[in-house]
């Protein structure tokens, strides 16, 4: 409840660069058939049902605007959050990011078991988790190596508000 000339303020947040969102497995990682397998068997479970919202910034002014807020404004900032093969990211940081995303999928993985634990058996939890390391850990090694993907991203924070 906004008291009179009370201001809301909306933050969306999304990335964008070579692979928006590098930790999520694609067709060509091997974990990618049990990664999917475990988040659809854990969707279905009743606990997962957040609402989800339209993904488009613009619709997020409209809303505002069709709910009586006026003065709608729009302000952004961009991080580079992740370029771990770029001269000017620090070997600490480098690897500080590719371990990073290491721990969002297997985070993910993780909630996804928990919520359906009969989506996977015992081993194939744990052949997913050993997958999903060994792919990190190639990263890794790729990187000490001096092999460069030029993977990045940019997360870029979207701030739309308004005046009720």
């Amino acid at each position: 409840m906004l008291k009179p000339n009370g201001r809301i303020i909306v933050m969306d947040v999304y990335n964008r660069g070579a692979k928006p969102e590098e930790w999520i497995p694609t067709d060509d990682c091997e974990e990618k058939e049990l990664f999917d397998k475990v988040w659809a068997a854990a969707s279905d479970n009743p606990n997962s049902r957040i609402k989800r919202y339209e993904d488009r910034t613009e619709k997020y002014a409209a809303y505002l605007a069709a709910q009586g807020f006026h003065n709608v404004s729009i302000d952004a900032m961009a991080t580079v959050n992740y370029a771990p093969d770029f001269h000017n990211v620090e070997e600490e940081m480098a690897r500080a990011q590719i371990n990073d995303d290491r721990i969002s999928e297997l985070s993910s993985v993780e909630k996804a078991y928990k919520m359906a634990p009969k989506a996977l058996s015992e081993s194939e939890y744990h052949s997913l988790v050993d997958m999903i390391n060994r792919r990190y850990d190639k990263k890794i090694k790729q990187y000490e190596s001096g092999e460069r993907n030029w993977e990045f991203r940019v997360a870029t924070t979207v701030f739309i508000s308004g005046t009720k």
